[in-house]
């Protein structure tokens, strides 16, 4: 018991209050309304943004009780089976929406043409992280959290945090200035009602 204690701190817990909920939305993505979807997930992504913060602030290398020098493997509780269904019910929802453009890619800097990247690859690329998390929360292994907060907020500074950026743009996109209906366009007035 004092070592679910010392690893459910209060910064973890919030966090979970977050991540619990965004990896059941993307689970449950492919029976909702794309429109729904869109709101959801530009509720609950800043929100995951914020929770992940303070995690990085508590984990620090003096904090983690283990020798860098040796490796360490978690257990994975998105397997690729499971990655490849998020990102298909994902990838059916937003359609045509899916594709967005990517300006602020590293590898722009070596293009003469735009980027484009997939909302569905860059949620899924999300929730990987965030799933193997809370799978270790949901399966109580509280000895391995502080390894995993390590793991976490490292991959958070390198890649996924910037991913939620990311996504929240296209989302943006989508909900303000892109149609889900193919031929349907909102006339002027219609588009004024929105805001």
């Amino acid at each position: 018991m004092k070592q679910s204690q010392t690893a459910l701190t209060p910064e973890v817990l919030e966090f979970a209050t977050v991540a619990v909920p965004f990896c059941t939305l993307l689970h449950e993505a492919a029976q909702m309304a794309p429109t729904e979807l869109t709101n959801k997930l530009l509720r609950i992504l800043p929100l995951l943004y914020i929770k992940t913060l303070p995690l990085l602030s508590s984990g620090g290398d003096d904090a983690v009780p283990f020798d860098q020098e040796e490796e360490y493997f978690l257990p994975e509780y998105v397997s690729e089976a499971e990655y490849t269904l998020v990102e298909r019910g994902l990838e059916q929802q937003f359609g045509r929406g899916d594709l967005f453009l990517e300006a602020l890619s590293p590898e722009m800097q070596y293009s003469d043409r735009p980027l484009t990247a997939r909302l569905s690859e860059t949620l899924t690329d999300i929730y990987q992280p965030v799933g193997n998390f809370v799978g270790l929360l949901r399966d109580e292994v509280f000895d391995l959290i502080p390894l995993a907060l390590h793991d976490l907020s490292e991959q958070f500074g390198a890649y996924w945090g910037d991913r939620i950026l990311a996504a929240l743009r296209a989302l943006h996109h989508l909900k303000f200035t892109e149609s889900f209906e193919p031929d349907e366009e909102a006339s002027p007035e219609e588009e004024r009602e929105d805001f």
